[in-house]
């Protein structure tokens, strides 16, 4: 059995127990503002509702209309697909749009990288040029195409290089035992008074091989600097 939906100006005309089924507490709120028991086919006068609830039970008519009647179990199961699907197209076309939304934020923040201001009036000129071309659709498309048409028309800033990047200190000096069993000085101190013989020999002829090239600088090395 077929529901049928009227809206005539004020006065529409639905199953009450599929509003129940459908959203209980509208059907609450409409019963208590109505007067009307909300039960079997009902006509309602919406100029009795408080304009939020007779904004929601109007939403809610394209869906009731898609309900059979109350009665048997067939009719409740193709009512609960009529629910279901509708619930799972809502579903996709929201995941669809913030997928959309949020490559044209990508696209506008991949702009702004190379110059473009992030001004009210950048955003007008690009929000009106969406709206002209690609009918209003915000993504990574059309935001393109709007700022490649308005290129000239839109404000631009020049683009900072990135601060330098500090070199890397230089690694440590290794320090390696020497044959009097110390341990070699490095090279950027001066050799200090408690330093052993083989200590103070060792840092001198590091440091004077570290002035001819060709020479290894390596702690514990033997030269004839000795």
């Amino acid at each position: 059995m077929a529901i049928q939906i009227r809206s005539a100006g004020p006065k529409v005309t639905f199953w009450g127990q599929n509003l129940k089924l459908l959203n209980p507490t509208l059907f609450a709120n409409v019963r208590n503002q109505s007067g009307d028991p909300l039960e079997g086919h009902v006509t309602i006068y919406t100029n009795k509702l408080d304009p939020d609830i007779r904004e929601q039970l109007m939403e809610s008519l394209v869906l009731l209309g898609k309900m059979p009647a109350p009665g048997s179990l067939a009719e409740h199961e193709a009512m609960n697909k009529a629910i279901l699907d509708d619930a799972t197209r809502r579903q996709a076309e929201e995941a669809q749009r913030k997928a959309l939304e949020d490559s044209g934020h990508a696209q506008l923040a991949a702009y702004k990288k190379v110059g473009l201001l992030d001004t009210k009036r950048n955003a007008e000129i690009i929000r009106d040029a969406i709206a002209r071309h690609d009918r209003g659709i915000f993504c990574s498309i059309s935001v393109r195409n709007a700022v490649e048409a308005e290129r000239s028309n839109l404000s631009w800033g020049k683009v900072e290089a990135p601060a330098p990047v500090a070199a890397p200190p230089a690694p440590a000096e290794p320090q390696v035992r020497l044959s009097d069993g110390s341990m070699s000085l490095p090279l950027d101190k001066p050799v200090p008074k408690s330093a052993s013989v083989e200590q103070a020999r060792d840092w001198l002829a590091r440091t004077r091989a570290k002035e001819q090239p060709g020479i290894p600088v390596v702690a514990g090395f033997k030269t004839a600097l000795r």
